[in-house]
C-alpha cells in the first residue's frame, strides 16, 4: 500500500522538488507535468498496478502480478478503488471500506497511519531527497514517453524512481520504482478523464451505503 500512495501522491500534490546535480531538461519537462496538473483538478483515473519480483530460483520465471484500479480527484478530494478496498478522503478524513472484512477504518488527518491524506502524503514527499535526469524514450501505442530518472541522494531500498510522460499532452503516464532487491513496482495510466464531473455527495461518506459493516464512531 505504501508503494500507491506515493504514485497517489504525484497526481494529488505534483511531482517532487528538485534535489542535486539535477538535469535542466528533466525539470523543464516536470515544470511542464506540475502545469497540466494545475490545469486539471478534476480527474478520473484508470491505472495498471504490475509488480515483478525477480526468480527465486536460476531458470525461473520471474512473477509477475497485476492489478487495476481507479481513482477519482477533486482538488485535495479523493476516492480510490484498489485491491478490492474502497479508499475514500473527504477533506478531513480518509475512509478504507473493505469489503472482505465488512469493516470501515477511519484515518484523521495527521495521524501516523493517515499517510493516504494529502498532509500526510506532503510529509512524505518532502522526506524523499532525487537527484533527476532524462531517462529512456519509448514509443507506446503509437505515443512517445520520456521517462525521467530519480536516483535517492542517501541511502535507500531504492534503486531508482522512473517517471514517464508523454511528451505531446506533458502529462504522466507511467510511474515506475526499481527496488535494490530488483523489484519492479509500475503504475501505468490507461487512462484520464480530465475535468470529470462530480455528483455533490461524491467524496461524502455513507453509513447508511453500509448497513451490515462495522464503523467507529466519527
Amino acid at each position: 500500500m505504501k508503494r500507491i500512495l506515493f504514485f497517489l501522491s504525484l497526481i494529488l500534490m505534483g511531482l517532487p522538488s528538485k534535489g542535486q546535480s539535477t538535469s535542466k531538461e528533466a525539470i523543464k519537462l516536470l515544470d511542464l507535468v506540475k502545469a497540466d496538473l494545475k490545469t486539471h483538478t478534476n480527474r478520473k483515473i484508470s491505472f495498471t498496478n504490475t509488480i515483478e519480483t525477480p526468480a527465486a530460483e536460476p531458470g525461473a520465471k520471474p512473477r509477475v502480478l497485476k492489478e487495476k484500479g481507479t481513482l477519482y480527484i477533486k482538488g485535495d478530494l479523493f476516492k480510490l478503488e484498489y485491491g478490492g478496498n474502497t479508499y475514500l478522503n473527504d477533506g478531513k478524513r480518509t475512509f478504507v471500506i473493505m469489503p472482505e472484512d465488512l469493516e470501515v477504518s477511519i484515518m484523521e488527518a495527521g495521524e501516523e497511519s493517515g499517510a493516504i491524506t494529502p498532509s500526510g502524503i506532503l510529509k512524505m514527499l518532502e522526506e524523499k531527497k532525487f537527484t533527476y535526469s532524462l531517462g529512456r524514450k519509448v514509443t507506446v501505442a503509437g505515443k512517445t514517453v520520456q521517462y525521467i530518472n530519480l536516483k535517492p541522494v542517501a541511502a535507500s531500498d531504492l534503486e531508482m524512481i522512473e517517471i514517464g510522460v508523454d511528451v505531446q499532452t506533458k502529462q504522466m503516464v507511467a510511474f515506475v520504482e526499481r527496488g535494490m532487491n530488483k523489484v519492479v513496482n509500475k503504475f501505468t495510466i490507461d487512462a484520464q478523464d480530465l475535468n470529470f464531473k462530480f455528483a455533490p455527495d461524491f467524496f461524502v461518506f455513507k453509513k447508511s451505503d453500509y448497513p451490515n459493516y462495522y464503523i467507529p464512531k466519527f
